[in-house]
């Protein structure tokens, strides 16, 4: 990783703006990844997420019982589990190979709101010189319930099942 790279982390649940913030930062130059999720009926501009991180946080959450949209919390211990530990390891790498390689990058997962502090614990030894940015949109309620009452079953959208 290079000593002047620069993040953002975008935190925000699904339909919050979040892919709308991703965009404008890829539009202003931030590296979004190298294997981005495709858009979709219900969001054609892209989500702005890169694979690896939506592959990890939901084989992390998998492994410790849930499903990404789980309202359940987080089992007591779970950053310290093997899975957890498995994963911050592979999120090393990722920060390393893939966002090391750019002066400016972003990464969005709904998913980063609740396993947060993996990632920056595992990112942290390897931006030593570098800034991060934490953004998160917000929306008004209403506006938010209106968009989400279309939504399709969370269980089964994008492909996934649980």
């Amino acid at each position: 990783m290079t000593d002047d790279t620069a993040g953002f982390v975008i935190l925000g649940m699904h339909r919050s703006g979040t892919s709308l913030v991703a965009n404008l930062l890829g539009a202003a130059g931030a590296h979004l990844g190298d294997r981005l999720m495709s858009p979709s009926p219900s969001n054609p501009k892209g989500y702005g997420e890169e694979l690896f991180v939506v592959e990890t946080n939901d084989a992390l959450l998998h492994a410790l019982g849930l499903w990404w949209a789980d309202p359940r919390a987080l089992p007591d211990g779970w950053f310290d589990s093997a899975p957890a530990i498995e994963a911050r390891l592979s999120i090393g790498e990722f920060a390393t190979q893939v966002l090391g390689r750019h002066r400016l990058w972003a990464i969005k997962d709904p998913r980063l709101c609740r396993l947060a502090p993996l990632w920056f614990t595992a990112c942290q030894p390897r931006h030593r010189a570098s800034s991060s940015w934490y953004a998160i949109p917000r929306k008004w309620p209403r506006r938010w319930r209106s968009e989400t009452a279309s939504t399709p079953d969370p269980r089964t959208c994008c492909g996934c099942a649980t």
